[in-house]
């Protein structure tokens, strides 16, 4: 019985320096995927970043086209507008 607890204390000390080599390597990538995480979790987001996803994101150039086309729209509304009230005026102003 002396034999046998001799020979696993041997095979013990043999595959504990393995076992910590391997767990060094195992808690090394494992702090390494937690840090990436960590930087990603905190980096700092603009306004734009935080609100609107980056598919729906427009360049400056494509937004200030967007702008002259509603300005022109808005202008093209209000003259009808005006014309639609002159014209309602001049059939039912008392006279």
């Amino acid at each position: 019985m002396a034999e046998e607890k001799r020979s696993w204390t041997e095979y013990f000390r043999v595959i504990t320096p393995f076992l910590l080599l391997v767990m060094t390597a195992i808690g090394g990538s494992i702090n390494s995927r937690l840090t990436d995480i960590d930087n990603k979790m905190f980096k700092h987001l603009t306004n734009d970043e935080l609100h609107c996803p980056r598919s729906l994101m427009v360049t400056k150039a494509e937004y200030n086209i967007y702008q002259t086309m509603r300005d022109r729209q808005m202008a093209d509304i209000k003259d009808q507008l005006s014309r639609i009230e002159c014209g309602i005026e001049g059939r039912y102003v008392k006279r």
